[in-house]
């Protein structure tokens, strides 16, 4: 078997794996959740959108990728107790980054925002804004393109041209467009 056709299907038996657990928690949710529960629930703007084909798997994957990184963010801006010693002493400082996610953040992350914050949609919003609107803050193409003014084909047509970009900076794809 030839190294891409072990990753295709190493590729395949990941997704495969990822969808039964999906649905093993749906149906969780379903067996213990209220009726009120299951109404006020929304499923990731990214996943429908990658569910729907709407995504490929490289800009899925950035956009997964992004999401963890600003989460890691938003977790260093909470206050944190720590003894006295810690908070003298800097040098016991731990640092609770996951593994590999402070590698993306510098090799990846940082470079993505620097370009997509240059790149201006609308008064002082960024590229940047707009793909974190969907991204993290979980907005859905309709209300981005409401928030926007802009016609959601737009909207969506920024974001693939966004993930795509983030994912060439990682090296997922190749300038030419062919995924690795």
């Amino acid at each position: 078997m030839t190294t891409r056709a072990a990753y295709l299907e190493a590729e395949r038996v990941r997704q495969h794996r990822q969808q039964m657990e999906r649905d093993l928690a749906e149906a969780e949710l379903r067996m213990n959740a209220t009726p009120q529960t299951l109404r006020h629930r929304k499923a990731a703007v990214i996943d429908e959108l990658f569910n729907r084909d709407k995504l490929g798997m490289e800009q899925f994957r950035a956009a997964r990728e992004m999401a963890q990184i600003v989460a890691q963010i938003a977790r260093g801006l909470h206050a944190r107790t720590s003894s006295f010693n810690q908070r003298v002493d800097m040098s016991q400082r731990s640092d609770d980054w996951q593994p590999g996610l402070s590698r993306a953040y510098q090799e990846r992350y940082i470079p993505w925002r620097d370009e997509a914050g240059r790149t201006a949609l609308r008064d002082k919003a960024t590229l940047a804004d707009l793909t974190l609107d969907l991204v993290v803050s979980n907005l859905g193409v309709r209300q981005t393109a409401a928030l926007w003014g802009m016609d959601q084909r737009t909207v969506l047509e920024h974001l693939r041209v966004s993930l795509w970009r983030y994912a060439e900076i990682a090296g997922w794809v190749r300038v030419t467009g062919d995924a690795e």
